[in-house]
């Protein structure tokens, strides 16, 4: 368990000192984590008059005059303290000059090998690693006693370059010197040396628990027990976490210093007490509190202040709230969140209501967030104190995805937090966590009837919370309200998407759909409520809709379908790709392509593809008559490969990008007057050898544009020149640009290109050989899309037409939409050629890709006017007629089956 405390601090003296800083002689809470920091003067014969002044700990200072006389610096003047510095031991190589003076030579003999390693440790870490422990292993053989302070001082050499992982080595390659060579242990020194490494994350919980170990051999129990507390005080005042592995040492130590004296339970309580205050506790561990907790529930009943203390931290991982909750119940430190005769010492800093928001913050940090149960009835405990708190500053309680607890502080009439913008309450998680909540008080305001239709939006096939939420008393009438819109809505669609509706209707559970069954309402409910009238569509009429609304069967495009049939022989299980080559498109499968424009099939081609070579799709170009082919090779490294159609025996390599399975973007590339294709991101040449990168590109006939991206990240349309490959200023055609006011242009979905032929047909109406389609948004928010003939047609905002198709009998346009779904003029769908559609009617052909709509042409012009008159009886006639004939086949494969 880790916490974290309420406030963030300003910066404190401890921060202040490991930044660098020298601090004023006497500042506020610089504690025993700095020493008085001295001036110190030296000269040198060969300088003169001028001083070398160093800042050193005032303890330390004879220790820096014995380092320095080596190299002949003497003092010059007495030492004079200008600041607060932090506490540091002596070092290598001023250990050994003042301990073992004879040993200096030796020493300072290494220290320019040691600066090099030094400037090292950055760009080549493992190489310095290797030089500091060949002079260690040099020590080891003569100068033993050095081996502490040398690699502690190496340690720091890698801490300064930010490698932890070698400085940890390094500093328990000392400790592991100071036993194989049975070195006597300085504990001031080890003392200073353990909190400056601890302070730096180098030391971890079980070396320090092993300190913990050599005091309790050197020193008596309760000495022992002392010296490790300070230390761990010392520690966590310069932001060192307290582990689990020092608890289990201050409690190991403790229980000997009990069996010694019987003051080791009160050295313990009092490290505790002042270490609760310290800010470096918010991140202790599960593990230390649970060492920790005897101790520290008896010292919250005696003192006030050490309750407030656990109120002021909170669990950074928000598993741990409800085991902190149960700690903070067993230590009595809750009652300061309600209890109104508590001390102000046992309450939070911020407040009962400052405590909710930290423990709300920390329960909605993640994606799902725990359920908390014993939150709740701690809250109703709070409500009076909440109430005044939050009535004295003007503020509400902001709660997030707790639906329980939203609903009990609405119940309470505690001020809360109106939801945000676009807010969606999760019912589904609420209905998984096992909601018990009524949730009355939250249906009855007003501000989250919103965020629950929107959460109610992401239902449509949750079974399970549906059921959950039809037993939810506050929630049904909202619920029931929902579902009768769902039903109109699904079942008003339009005819394609009938079965799926129907299998919608199927897939509600019975609690939910009572809801709508008996619930009649408005002229247009009839007998069974909106179920009822769902299940009572009158097929004929939907059917007589969506003929006069216009099918996708009335038009075709014979030369395509003449090229599906011979590229799968009319299997629809087989695998093709269709490219394009505008105003031809191109059908390959897997032995054969074609290429086909409005005049007929132009190319027939076998692959000659090398067996076992290719990888993913092909690639298809088609340029000047010539059929360029090209794939992915792995006998080339994925690279490309390919050949022109006119020399099928030679493939060779090509340049180009690749790009996954698919070797083209598929983007509309256009054919130059003066020969060639520009792809937008360059010129194809019949012959060529390298593939050029393509690009949206669109003409009036006279520029070329592509769409690609500026400098700062916008995309739009650019002036383009093909033959140099160069871009110029952003523009538009006059046909995108010339909008009326207040509508904006869609650009990407907006072009010009050259038409796909003379003849004027359903879906494309030339104008000077041009074909062009605009998509704008009005000011009302619908998306408007107009031809450059100007047959336009409107959608509700979030759907965006690709084009406008005139059938025979109705001159008014509809809109087909990007995923193939013809709107009526009423905006009803009445044919979609996807799954409900023509690709999955046995024999149909599908339809080729939404740019070449234009070549569909009505295959009955007198049937399809007849269609726009057909009325409902027509239509039953029809079905019955279909069902006696299907009846009849029924009966005669049961007669042939029984006999």
């Amino acid at each position: 368990m880790t916490a974290t405390t309420t406030t963030a601090a300003p910066p404190s003296a401890e921060s202040l000192l490991a930044a660098g800083a020298v601090l004023p002689t006497g500042a506020a809470g610089a504690g025993d984590v700095a020493v008085p920091l001295t001036a110190r003067s030296y000269g040198h014969p060969v300088l003169g008059d001028r001083p070398v002044v160093r800042l050193v700990d005032a303890a330390l200072g004879e220790g820096e005059d014995a380092a320095v006389g080596f190299l002949g610096l003497a003092p010059a003047a007495e030492p004079a303290v200008v600041g607060l510095g932090p506490r540091r031991p002596l070092a290598f190589p001023e250990w050994a000059l003042v301990h073992h003076p004879a040993d200096g030579r030796h020493v300072l003999a290494v220290v320019p090998e040691l600066r090099k390693l030094a400037r090292q440790a950055r760009s080549r870490p493992k190489v310095a690693l290797d030089g500091h422990l060949a002079v260690a292993e040099r020590f080891a053989r003569t100068l033993p006693h050095v081996l502490p302070t040398f690699f502690e001082q190496a340690a720091r050499v890698f801490l300064a370059v930010g490698q932890d992982t070698y400085a940890t080595q390094l500093f328990n390659k000392a400790r592991r010197a100071e036993a194989q060579h049975g070195l006597p242990i300085d504990l001031n020194r080890l003392d200073e040396v353990y909190l400056e490494f601890a302070s730096a994350k180098v030391v971890s919980g079980a070396a320090l628990a092993g300190y913990a170990r050599e005091l309790s051999a050197q020193l008596p129990p309760g000495e022992a027990l002392d010296r490790f507390c300070r230390l761990a005080l010392r520690a966590a005042t310069t932001g060192v976490v307290p582990s689990t592995q020092s608890a289990t040492a201050v409690n190991r130590l403790a229980r000997a210093a009990g069996k010694a004296d019987a003051v080791g339970a009160d050295r313990v309580a009092a490290y505790l007490a002042e270490l609760l205050r310290l800010p470096a506790v918010a991140g202790a561990p599960a593990g230390w509190w649970r060492a920790h907790l005897p101790a520290v529930a008896a010292l919250a009943c005696r003192e006030p202040a050490v309750r407030g203390n656990l109120l002021d931290l909170m669990p950074t991982d928000r598993d741990d709230l409800v085991s902190w909750l149960a700690l903070l119940t067993e230590t009595g430190a809750l009652a300061g969140l309600w209890n109104p005769d508590v001390p102000d010492a046992a309450r939070p800093r911020d407040g009962a209501a400052g405590w909710l928001r930290r423990f709300l913050d920390r329960a909605t940090s993640g994606y799902r967030p725990p359920r908390l149960p014993a939150l709740y009835p701690l809250v109703e405990r709070m409500t009076d104190r909440l109430r005044a708190e939050l009535a004295d500053s003007g503020e509400t309680l902001a709660i997030g995805e707790d639906l329980n607890l939203l609903d009990l502080l609405l119940a309470l009439d505690l001020p809360v937090a109106a939801p945000r913008q676009r807010e969606t309450l999760d019912l589904a998680q609420w209905a998984r966590t096992g909601g018990e909540r009524d949730l009355r008080a939250l249906a009855g305001d007003d501000r989250f009837t919103e965020p629950l239709r929107r959460g109610l939006a992401r239902l449509d096939n949750e079974s399970e919370t549906l059921r959950r939420l039809a037993d939810t008393p506050g929630l049904r009438p909202l619920l029931a309200d929902w579902l009768r819109g769902r039903v109109r809505d699904r079942f008003t669609a339009g005819l394609p998407y009938l079965r799926e509706s129907v299998g919608w209707l199927g897939g509600l559970p019975a609690e939910a759909l009572r809801l709508v069954t008996d619930d009649a309402e408005g002229p247009d409910a009839g007998p069974g409520g909106d179920l009822g009238w769902a299940l009572g569509v009158d097929l004929a009429e939907q059917v007589a809709a969506s003929l006069r609304g216009g099918i996708f069967d009335e038009l075709g495009w014979p030369e395509w379908e003449t090229a599906w049939q011979e590229v799968t022989g009319g299997d629809h299980r087989v695998e093709t790709t269709w490219q394009e080559a505008w105003p031809y498109a191109i059908l390959g499968g897997p032995t054969t392509v074609r290429v086909i424009g409005a005049e007929g099939i132009v190319l027939r081609h076998d692959l000659r593809i090398p067996a076992g070579d290719r990888w993913g799709e092909p690639g298809y170009h088609y340029v000047d008559g010539r059929l360029l082919v090209f794939w992915r090779s792995q006998e080339l490294d994925y690279n490309l490969r390919g050949y022109w159609h006119t020399a099928p025996d030679e493939p060779q390599p090509l340049q180009g990008r690749t790009r996954g399975s698919q070797p083209r973007r598929n983007t509309i590339t256009l054919p130059l007057t003066g020969g060639g294709r520009t792809t937008g991101g360059g010129v194809l040449h019949a012959g060529d050898t390298a593939v050029p990168d393509e690009l949206p590109v669109i003409t009036d006939g006279v520029t070329c544009w592509v769409y690609r991206r500026d400098d700062d990240g916008d995309h739009g349309w650019r002036e383009h020149d093909p033959a140099s490959g160069g871009h110029g200023r952003r523009s538009l055609p006059r046909f995108l640009a010339d909008l009326p006011a207040g509508e904006r242009l869609t650009e990407r979905t907006s072009w010009l290109r050259p038409a796909l032929s003379p003849q004027a047909t359903p879906a494309a109406a030339p104008v000077d050989g041009l074909l062009g389609w605009r998509v704008v948004t009005r000011p009302d928010g619908s998306v408007r899309g107009e031809d450059l003939a100007g047959r336009a047609v409107t959608v509700p905002a979030g759907q965006e037409p690709v084009a406008a198709l005139v059938l025979p009998g109705d001159e008014r346009p509809r809109a087909v939409l990007g995923n193939l779904a013809l709107l009526g003029p009423d905006g009803v769908a009445s044919a979609v050629a996807g799954e409900s559609g023509r690709d999955y009617t046995p024999g149909a052909v599908p339809l080729p890709g939404v740019d070449f709509l234009g070549n569909l042409l009505p295959r009955d012009q007198a049937g399809s006017a007849a269609l726009r008159r057909i009325d409902r009886d027509v239509v039953a006639g029809l079905l019955a007629v279909a069902v006696d004939e299907r009846r009849a086949q029924l009966a005669d494969a049961a007669a042939t089956q029984a006999g």
